[in-house]
């Protein structure tokens, strides 16, 4: 069986009873919830496939995305010589 892993985001106004009985459902559909978020109200979420319009066709849902690994590229600039700049014995040069 195909499963998905997603981030699964909650309307602000859900209440805490109704966010359980979500995550319970879910469950019994074969969900693992596998991180809940404390700064919003919301999960990461592996569940079959066949499941995921479930998450969408819900109420209680504001947004569905796929959980995925984020990686930051470096950025290389090239730094000034703010030593030169600053120097109080540097004037219009």
């Amino acid at each position: 069986m195909t499963t998905k892993s997603l981030i699964v985001t909650l309307k602000e106004d859900v209440s805490d009873a109704d966010y359980k009985k979500f995550k319970d459902d879910l469950i019994k559909l074969g969900a693992e919830i596998t991180q809940e978020y404390n700064l919003f109200k919301g999960f990461s979420v592996t569940l079959p496939e066949v499941h995921s319009e479930t998450l969408t066709s819900s109420e209680h849902v504001a947004t569905v995305e796929p959980d995925a690994e984020v990686k930051i590229l470096p950025i290389e600039t090239k730094t000034a010589a703010t030593s030169k700049i600053l120097d109080p014995r540097t004037v219009g040069k």
